[in-house]
């Protein structure tokens, strides 16, 4: 805080007057001397164009006692701030009346601040998507703006929810990212977007299934929620997440009939007309959903085909989500009697995730490893 304020060029009480905030706060903030709030931060953020930075790390120290030199995968942000581009937060809060160009524009930052998702853990990120939202909701209430206005910001609060959900169930906080889930489902139903209906629901249960307390129902109502405006790339996401649901409770029709969907609307599909956040749904990741699944059924001869193909290409530098499929690999090994390529697998996912502030491998590591202790003493019984 402090290199960036002097590179601005504000002594510590202009920074104060800019911000209207005392310079006491200041001071403390950048001293280190008493943790600034979450509102404190993202103003400091905002007057020194620190690009989430801050904010970043003012709720890594307060949510975790984390501090810099923990946070390996750091460089990501601090780029950001060098090419003075990417993740560039607004220079000021939208004010008098606003239009679809502000909402085009908050839509587009949100897309660039997903992208973050791909190389932090939600640990990192939440602050920082939480934010985001508390900004959109300020334009909601402070502004002036039309019917069709008003839906749209709906919509992206919507997204934003879902995002800092999302990132709030990377880092293990799992009663704040049902309450974001069910915040984006009141706001998609406001803004009369079926799309991001769905996807609240589908969200929800992907992460009951992955701690293992698969909710059908929850997987259910995301798939009844998909109707005829939903684009396919959307729809292919929805079916996908309810797939590993119904894999996680031992559904095997309903399993195939969900990836049977996927396939469909991903088949000769040039869409677009899907959103930002559906785009990375590709045939790379039916293969590496139609093997986890398999994989949870304990279909070993079925599951490693696909994931061995999928895995072959997946970069390291998503180190979070390459990770957790290896698993899924691992454990295909595993029930396929295939123990030491089971291990050293295992061991490879593992070594990947050093620094990455997601509780996610961590926690599938444990039930993968838990899981072949029990088959190996099945076995031996």
């Amino acid at each position: 805080m402090k290199a960036l304020r002097e590179t601005a060029g504000f002594s510590l009480y202009d920074l104060a007057r800019r911000i209207h905030w005392s310079k006491a706060a200041v001071g403390h903030a950048e001293t280190g001397h008493r943790l600034p709030s979450r509102e404190l931060a993202r103003v400091l953020d905002d007057a020194l164009s620190a690009n989430g930075l801050l904010v970043a790390l003012a709720a890594a120290e307060r949510d975790q006692g984390r501090n810099v030199s923990d946070m390996k995968r750091r460089s990501l942000l601090l780029a950001g701030i060098a090419a003075g581009t990417s993740f560039a937060a607004p220079k000021s809060q939208p004010t008098g009346r606003v239009n679809g160009s502000d909402v085009k524009r908050l839509l587009l930052r949100t897309a660039e601040l997903r992208q973050l998702d791909d190389s932090l853990g939600g640990a990192d990120t939440f602050a920082l998507y939480a934010s985001e939202m508390d900004r959109t909701r300020d334009t909601l209430s402070r502004t002036s703006h039309n019917a069709a206005t008003r839906k749209a910001l709906h919509a992206v609060l919507a997204e934003q929810a879902q995002l800092a959900g999302w990132a709030a169930f990377d880092a293990g906080w799992l009663e704040r990212s049902i309450s974001l889930y069910a915040t984006s489902r009141t706001m998609a139903a406001e803004a009369g977007d079926p799309s991001l209906l769905a996807n609240a629901f589908a969200l929800e249960a992907y992460q009951h299934a992955f701690d293992g307390r698969p909710d059908v129902e929850l997987a259910m109502a995301s798939c009844a929620a998909v109707t005829e405006q939903v684009p396919p790339r959307v729809r292919a996401l929805i079916f996908d997440r309810a797939a590993f649901t119904y894999a996680s409770a031992n559904l095997v029709r309903e399993t195939e009939a969900a990836l049977e969907e996927v396939a469909e609307a991903l088949a000769g599909n040039e869409d677009d007309q899907s959103p930002d956040w559906a785009q990375w749904l590709d045939l790379q990741e039916l293969d590496i959903m139609t093997g986890r699944c398999w994989s949870a059924l304990r279909r070993p001869l079925r599951a490693v085909g696909p994931l061995e193909r999928a895995l072959a290409t997946f970069p390291d530098q998503y180190a979070r989500d390459k990770a957790l499929y290896l698993l899924a690999l691992g454990e295909a090994y595993a029930y396929g009697g295939e123990l030491g390529l089971a291990a050293s697998t295992i061991a490879r996912a593992s070594s990947l995730t050093a620094g990455v502030a997601s509780t996610r491998p961590a926690k599938r590591i444990r039930l993968t490893l838990a899981s072949i202790s029990a088959l190996k003493s099945a076995r031996s019984g």
